[in-house]
């Protein structure tokens, strides 16, 4: 028997946005934006395959400053991962508990998911919307050089929240969202933060040995008269420490925080609207930050065109961010 190769489905694969040029950050959302264009319900918790991000931007103020654009998404680690999979473990479990004790476990929404930012920023400023590129019942010229139209209707798209009973005292319960990079503050838990605080460090120096270099019998087992202090020592004190922070994690609250740059670009040219292909990459949970530095307010908005690959995940190349 032959084995029949999945269906990929017919899904859009570029999804295009345009930033107003004085927007110093702005944040995508792909699998929101891929769930209202394609009538599909994409659940957030996968990374997504981008194949090319095509970022047209106006000239240059100057020459020496230029326009500069940054690509992040969330670091691509196992601590990443493994604080997602724990953070979501957690807020099922609360939910799940909850409707059980009442009995109503029929009553969770349909497309009830696991949705959460990622940073503070992202929180606070919200996601931009995707837009439709071309000259739809627009009369040239075109001075922008790209033209763009309105948003498709939304849906709902509600990010998570955790429940703390007694936060703090008594009778005080207080609902919170999430982000994976940064510390904790008064309206969102940091997950790496949390998924750091929640485990039990490596033993540091390792091993922890006794003092070896003098009149320990099998040491002097093979003393000719050579003077082996020194190298007990590089043997026993050079690199018995980890190779990295024992107690804070990257990504958490002071350890590397900020997001991981997966592309940058930067125009210096002052004539024309000029377009950079930044390539590739994999967006956990399909988040992406857009950084611009020194672009000038009065310019024309930037076009940021994200293609997606296609794959058996609905139409689309994804991984389950447990399988990071």
């Amino acid at each position: 028997m032959t084995k029949r190769t999945p269906k990929i489905q017919p899904v859009p694969l570029k999804l295009n946005y345009s930033i107003p040029a004085g927007n110093n950050m702005s944040f995508i959302d792909l699998f929101k934006d891929a769930s209202r264009l394609s009538r599909k319900f994409l659940r957030q918790g996968q990374m997504a395959a981008i194949g090319n991000i095509r970022v047209t931007m106006p000239a240059a103020t100057t020459n020496a400053a230029g326009n500069a654009v940054y690509i992040s998404t969330m670091q691509n680690t196992w601590a990443v991962s493994n604080a997602w999979e724990k953070s979501f473990r957690l807020w099922k479990k609360q939910q799940d508990r909850a409707l059980e004790d009442a009995g109503s476990e029929s009553v969770k929404g349909r497309f009830n998911d696991f949705k959460v930012y990622i940073d503070e920023d992202h929180r606070r400023e919200g996601n931009l919307e995707p837009v439709n590129l071309g000259p739809f019942g627009t009369s040239g010229p075109f001075l922008t050089a790209v033209v763009t139209q309105s948003p498709p209707f939304p849906g709902e798209w509600q990010y998570s929240q955790i429940v703390i009973p007694n936060d703090g005292a008594p009778g005080v319960t207080n609902e919170y969202a999430l982000i994976m990079h940064g510390a904790d503050n008064g309206n969102a838990k940091g997950m790496l933060e949390g998924y750091a605080d929640s485990r039990s460090v490596p033993h540091s120096p390792d091993p922890s040995t006794p003092a070896i270099a003098a009149n320990v019998w099998m040491a002097e087992m093979f003393d000719v008269g050579n003077d082996d202090d020194a190298v007990f020592d590089n043997a026993q004190f050079r690199n018995n420490d980890l190779p990295y922070n024992r107690d804070n994690y990257p990504g958490g609250a002071t350890n590397y925080e900020f997001p991981e740059n997966k592309a940058w670009c930067l125009n210096r040219s002052t004539v024309g609207v000029n377009t950079f292909n930044l390539g590739g990459m994999v967006a956990p949970c399909g988040l992406l930050r857009i950084d611009q530095l020194f672009s000038n307010p009065d310019s024309t908005p930037l076009i940021i065109e994200v293609e997606l690959l296609p794959g058996t995940g609905r139409g689309y190349h994804t991984v389950e961010m447990q399988d990071m």
